[in-house]
């Protein structure tokens, strides 16, 4: 049996109400898969148990109740924890995930995506300089080189084989 990789995609905070309410902190590149799921994974002596979402509410924040949490006492135990899910259930994955070359050449293909342009190319190949790592894409029969950072880096779709990017003005006329 293979086991199963998970990403922590964030954290428990304080009890809210009587009934078992938590809020939690959830990663911004993660809503869309938070939201999506019945089952986040939280350690409980050492390791991830999953426990099924009853609800998620917005409001000032995000919280959420739990199957069988359901007092303020049980909910309070958990207060603090990580939030994790299965890499398997993620449309994004973490950008410190894509750190190797393997990672890298599981890109290759994926589509640029601009947050302001649309798509843009799909990506031929990578360049890794001591200092960065750079995407090398053509747009209009020319190579151009995107540097892969962090900062730039919206969202990584592995399940639609999309890197959305907010790209610095003129980066693509370079």
């Amino acid at each position: 049996m293979s086991k199963e990789n998970f990403v922590c995609i964030g954290k428990l905070g304080k009890t809210f109400g009587v009934n078992g309410e938590i809020r939690c902190h959830i990663d911004p590149r993660f809503h869309k898969d938070f939201f999506k799921t019945s089952v986040v994974f939280l350690k409980i002596g050492g390791n991830k148990t999953p426990f099924f979402i009853q609800n998620i509410y917005e409001g000032e924040g995000l919280s959420l109740t739990l199957e069988d949490v359901n007092s303020k006492e049980v909910a309070m135990k958990l207060n603090g924890g990580e939030v994790w899910m299965r890499e398997k259930d993620l449309h994004t994955i973490p950008v410190e995930k894509v750190k190797n070359l393997t990672q890298y050449e599981r890109l290759q293909g994926f589509e640029v995506r601009g947050v302001k342009e649309g798509p843009i190319a799909v990506i031929q190949d990578f360049m890794l300089l001591p200092q960065q790592v750079l995407l090398v894409i053509e747009v209009e029969g020319r190579e151009v080189y995107i540097p892969y950072q962090e900062a730039l880096i919206q969202e990584v779709d592995l399940k639609e084989k999309f890197i959305l990017m907010d790209l610095p003005e003129g980066l693509l006329d370079l």
